[in-house]
């Protein structure tokens, strides 16, 4: 049996209604400049970074941003738990063992967290913590306004110390968006350098780094250590966090930091805009530097009937997770054969193109394989997006 592991960002999405930021009660928690604390229209702020900036209790600051009110809506959300529900649902029936391990608070929040994720086929590994807030992102919509508060809750504290040791025993690792959980963060050289030692594949997913860009909006985002890049076998990106991530500022330059970093591949992704993926020596069969295309048949599909469109919340996370769940299919053929890293952009570029056509990042299915049978037809057409190019 094939065994994924992963670790790293889970939290629930609570989206409120009614956010205006002209009103008395939210005025003065807006920023008055960058980095600040305060709220920022459009942007994410943490919340106990808002509650110093306005002084109040976080009971109550919570009270006055949802205005006392239930969620309109809540969803599963986090890089890593998104990219490995999503795994579990394209490898379902397949002989393969896909969990998930993190921190929950035994609070509402984090009953709901298991209640989702117990609909999916991932197995749910969360440790309960007693004391504490489990993570969320409020998402605070008004009329033409959003902002976004992000409680780390009881994953600030994670630590390599909270990962059971059966977690190493994997064919593939994935650490997800640890930029969100600093202390994990801090540990995931070592994290990852255990998991090589046992054989494991590793493959890490970045996320937008809010702590580093607040404390030092100027220098390069810490992910690892200079020297540790190569505990790393596969680094799935945005293009913002590549740049931050490199020091550089053009995307090429990027691309050039990563081939000499020492990680064994590295997939970039830039929205509708052509993918950039490379690998060198190691568990991947090496690939030049070359640009992907994003999935046409999705967009073709949106495009003829737009009711199909819903939006692009967790296109990213099941990117990445489209990437895992070629890595481990091409794992169950053969583990002794080189890893193939188009392949693996071609279930990401499907995988991410049909979030588009449902809400949110995580997707409920009404029977088992049901989103991948969705996903593989986008697949296959992709091969022949790409043999039609040639």
């Amino acid at each position: 049996m094939l065994r994924i592991n992963g670790i790293g960002c889970c939290l629930l999405d609570e989206v409120y209604g009614g956010f205006d930021p002209a009103s008395d009660e939210i005025k003065p928690l807006l920023g008055k400049i960058p980095g600040d604390g305060g709220l920022i229209e459009g942007g994410l702020v943490f919340f106990e970074d808002l509650g110093r900036f306005s002084d109040m209790e976080l009971d109550h600051l919570h009270q006055i941003l949802t205005g006392g009110h239930p969620a309109l809506a809540t969803n599963l959300g986090g890089p890593a738990v998104v990219a490995m529900v999503h795994v579990a649902q394209m490898l379902e029936g397949l002989d393969a063992r896909v969990t998930f391990d993190g921190v929950v608070a035994d609070d509402e929040a984090g009953q709901r967290i298991r209640q989702v994720i117990s609909k999916t086929p991932l197995i749910d590994r969360l440790r309960t913590v007693k004391e504490g807030r489990t993570p969320t992102t409020m998402v605070l919509t008004g009329r033409d306004e959003r902002s976004f508060v992000n409680d780390i809750g009881v994953a600030a504290k994670m630590t390599a110390s909270d990962i059971p040791e059966d977690f190493y025993d994997a064919d593939i690792v994935l650490a997800g968006g640890t930029a969100l959980l600093p202390a994990l963060q801090s540990d995931l050289a070592s994290i990852l350098r255990k998991a090589k030692d046992r054989g494991c594949l590793t493959v890490v997913g970045t996320v937008y780094d809010f702590i580093s860009q607040k404390r030092d909006p100027g220098s390069r985002w810490p992910l690892v250590a200079d020297e540790d890049w190569n505990v790393i076998d596969l680094l799935v990106m945005d293009a913002e966090e590549a740049l931050r991530l490199s020091g550089t500022a053009d995307l090429q330059d990027a691309a050039r930091f990563f081939e000499h970093s020492g990680v064994g591949a590295f997939i970039i992704t830039h929205g509708k805009k052509e993918t950039l993926l490379w690998a060198g020596k190691g568990r991947f069969a090496s690939h030049k530097l070359v640009a992907m295309p994003v999935n046409k048949k999705a967009d073709e599909m949106m495009a003829a009937d737009p009711t199909l469109r819903k939006d692009t919340v967790g296109c990213g996370d099941n990117f990445a997770g489209g990437v895992i769940s070629s890595l481990a299919m091409q794992l169950l053929k053969d583990k002794s054969q080189a890893l193939d890293i188009i392949d693996a952009c071609a279930w990401g570029s499907a995988s991410g193109g049909f979030t588009c056509m449902y809400a949110g990042g995580t997707y409920i299915e009404q029977f088992p394989g049901e989103k991948a049978s969705h996903v593989r037809p986008l697949v296959e057409s992709y091969y022949e997006q790409l043999e039609a190019s040639r």
